[in-house]
């Protein structure tokens, strides 16, 4: 498990549950793998109450399960969840594109046209790590560009199994090119107030993960909840 230096204005609390949440979500610890709140808090150096109140907050995101008899489980990749996860954030950023159509202010373009050759520059090095913070930084500026923060926090707060999936389809470079050529475009559909064109990009950008999860699901089927016709486990 990864573990960074807490923020000085970030509680226990928080952190623990901002650590154990990222290292799955960055796939640190990855689906199927037993977790414990005594090798968590040890591994951390915090009490086991910490640990604790993370495992339910994630319990009830879908992020981990309780196991009777067993213990604390990462959760497999429910693409059911994924689906409704991303029809959330397509749903939101389409609302936010078109209020970005008629109130975005121009001193945001020159703050996405900087990420953007941030982006470019991870190609060479296939840092798929760092291209998902700015791939993050990117959307969110949007948002906020058009004052609505609280729409993006929604987002984050009900994306655990949608980001988890994200992360594999970029585990090439390929992956990186195309998702980086459709932030160019969007940026330019943005900077012409073309809604149709922005909308379209979007939704293809977005609906681009629909395709790959059933690749990822044939390649790699034991990091996923299989489930039979009528979608009983």
């Amino acid at each position: 498990m990864e573990i960074s230096k807490p923020p000085d204005n970030l509680n226990v609390s928080d952190f623990v549950y901002k650590t154990i949440r990222e290292n799955i979500i960055n796939w640190n610890i990855k689906p199927g793998v037993m977790i414990s709140e005594k090798g968590i808090s040890e591994q951390l150096g915090v009490s086991r109450m910490p640990v604790r109140e993370a495992f339910i907050k994630m319990t009830k995101e879908g992020l981990v399960e309780v196991l009777p008899q067993r213990g604390t489980v990462v959760s497999k990749i429910d693409l059911d969840r994924v689906e409704e996860e991303r029809f959330i954030r397509e749903s939101l950023e389409l609302a936010v594109l078109d209020k970005a159509m008629t109130c975005f202010p121009t001193d945001i373009i020159p703050i996405l046209e900087q990420n953007l050759k941030h982006q470019h520059e991870c190609i060479e090095s296939v840092d798929y790590e760092r291209f998902l913070e700015l791939d993050q930084e990117f959307h969110r500026t949007i948002f906020y560009g058009c004052k609505r923060e609280i729409c993006w926090q929604i987002i984050q707060d009900v994306s655990g199994h949608y980001k988890r999936i994200r992360v594999m389809t970029l585990w090439s470079k390929e992956a990186l090119n195309a998702l980086i050529e459709q932030h160019d475009m969007l940026l330019d559909a943005i900077k012409k107030r073309n809604i149709e064109q922005a909308r379209f990009i979007l939704q293809k950008h977005l609906r681009k993960l629909i395709d790959e999860e059933k690749e990822m699901m044939i390649k790699y089927p034991e990091y996923f909840l299989i489930k039979d016709a009528n979608g009983v486990i």
